[in-house]
């Protein structure tokens, strides 16, 4: 059942509230006082009739016919439930608003398309066009003719989608068997067609026919410009053979003998490199006993003037040691002038010094001699070896300009 209904700027409406009691609700009132404009504006908030923008009244219109800013077409329907459904037309919105929870916040909100109302506000209002008789309309079913009657009756209890599933199933008959039409037509043509064609498989024949003959056309043709293109060449090649031929007959020789000069080649390296070893030793013992006899007419000239050093050092420390000996007695007979016998002291330990300088000296001397001997043994056994390797050098065959001896040694 319906509680209020609250109308904003529809046809005659500005503003209106209507609160209903429960049963009959009568409108009573002047002619073109808004009676059936309430009407309207209840099949627009249940059926979502009519459509269009005749309905917006016109305080809340442009002089362009559009909305103005802000304004709306609203009517708000609660039922006994405290739910209630909204049908706005605004500037930005056209559709349904539904309260549920009686909160001001609407619950869901649904764009209305075409003159289709949304299940869940039939849900909620439970009417629809049954519960609707306009101020114009016959009686209820009265008026109506006996298919009319039945197709409502039906429609009460859900026996139209027996009609509807007839209908689809007749209809899809009727598409199916235009389609079987089209395709036993479609079926015919093609038949026709193929017999029309029966000359293509003759025809496809031939063409391979004609390809394989042009294959072998091409392979005919490749085959014979290989084989000139090979004879061209076997001809050069002829050609080159017989210069080839000829320069090999000239080659045949030279390449007879070339292991044997290869031998001979290698053997004359090896003695080449035997023959600067040698001549490279051979070129350092030369220096070293060239530079000997300088080294021992130095040494000689050196250890004579040592020699004669140590003569005059010996003869020296041996009258020291005298003199050392009579200042020795001295000091034990005369030991009476302290100053003296303190200077004479300080002479004694300097010569005790110059002694033990002589020493060294000595001893310097004598290893020098030593090296002296030495070195001249080496020079005498170097000497001896270079007299023997020149000897053989003056035997020995030059492999490289045939050269016998070395004069320059």
């Amino acid at each position: 059942m319906l509680k209020s209904i609250k109308i904003f700027n529809f046809q005659s409406h500005k503003h209106t509230e209507m609160k209903l009691s429960p049963g009959i609700n009568a409108l009573a009132g002047n002619s073109d006082c808004g009676k059936s404009a309430v009407l309207r504006s209840l099949c627009w908030g249940i059926l979502n009739t009519p459509s269009g923008d005749a309905y917006i009244s016109d305080w809340a219109k442009t002089q362009k016919g559009s909305i103005k800013k802000g304004a709306t077409c609203r009517v708000d329907i609660e039922t006994d439930e405290g739910k209630q459904v909204s049908r706005v037309r605004g500037e930005g919105f056209n559709g349904y608003l539904l309260f549920l929870s009686g909160a001001e916040q609407s619950d869901q909100s649904f764009e209305a398309i075409r003159s289709d109302v949304p299940e869940q506000v039939t849900e909620t209002l439970r009417l629809g066009t049954v519960n609707i008789q306009r101020q114009l309309d016959g009686p209820f079913l009265l008026s109506s003719t006996p298919g009319e009657v039945a197709r409502y009756i039906n429609t009460l209890v859900n026996l139209t989608k027996i009609d509807d599933y007839q209908s689809a199933v007749a209809s899809k008959i009727r598409v199916l068997g235009i389609n079987k039409k089209n395709i036993e037509d479609a079926v015919a043509d093609a038949k026709k067609q193929v017999e029309a064609l029966s000359w293509v498989d003759e025809a496809e024949k031939k063409v391979k026919q004609v390809a394989e003959l042009e294959s072998e056309f091409r392979r005919l043709t490749g085959f014979v410009r290989d084989t000139a293109e090979q004879l061209k060449a076997f001809y050069a090649q002829q050609e080159d053979a017989a210069r080839m031929t000829k320069i090999l007959d000239k080659i045949n020789p030279i390449l007879e003998k070339l292991p044997d000069m290869l031998t001979q080649e290698r053997a004359i390296e090896k003695t080449i490199k035997e023959l600067k070893q040698s001549s490279t030793s051979h070129r350092e013992a030369c220096i070293i006993i060239a530079r000997y006899p300088k080294a021992l007419d130095s040494s000689l000239e050196s250890l004579a003037g040592l020699k004669e050093t140590k003569d005059s050092l010996v003869n020296k420390i041996a009258n020291i040691e005298r003199e050392f000996l009579g200042h020795s007695t001295s000091l034990h007979n005369i030991p009476k002038n302290l100053d003296e016998i303190e200077s004479r002291l300080n002479g004694l330990t300097r010569i005790h010094s110059i002694v033990q300088k002589s020493k060294e000296t000595i001893d310097k001397l004598s290893a020098e001699c030593f090296d002296y001997a030495r070195y001249t043994q080496l020079a005498k056994d170097s000497e001896i070896q270079f007299n023997q390797f020149r000897e053989e050098l003056k035997t020995m065959v030059c492999p490289v300009c045939g050269h016998v001896g070395c004069e320059d040694l």
